[in-house]
């Protein structure tokens, strides 16, 4: 199951792109977190934690690091092509092409 994800994620790459140390090291992490996120899928459905109970909002937290951990750094790895860093930047970029609209209009 790891290979098959880091597999996976090397072949997401542009093929100009060089997958250096940094990369690697940052696909076996992402793919070890894919792993955890999937067991504790099934530990939470096994063991009915779908509940409001202590034990159930330790494993959501705990799911939920993993998630914005795995997230942000296939964000750093240009990988992911939705997520609230390219949202934001293409809200920034938005906003910057509006102000500009604005400003060539009011010169004319």
């Amino acid at each position: 199951m790891f290979v098959d994800v880091a597999v996976d994620l090397i072949e997401r790459f542009p093929d100009e792109a060089e997958v250096g140390a940094y990369e690697r090291g940052a696909i076996e992490n992402i793919a070890l977190d894919t792993i955890k996120r999937m067991r504790a899928n099934e530990y939470i459905l096994e063991n009915d934690f779908i509940d409001e109970t202590e034990k159930s909002n330790r494993a959501n937290q705990v799911y939920s690091r993993i998630l914005s951990d795995t997230t942000s750094e296939l964000e750093k790895l240009g990988l992911l092509k939705e997520g609230p860093e390219m949202r934001k930047a293409e809200a920034s970029e938005s906003w910057m092409d509006a102000i500009s609209e604005a400003t060539d209009r009011v010169d004319d």
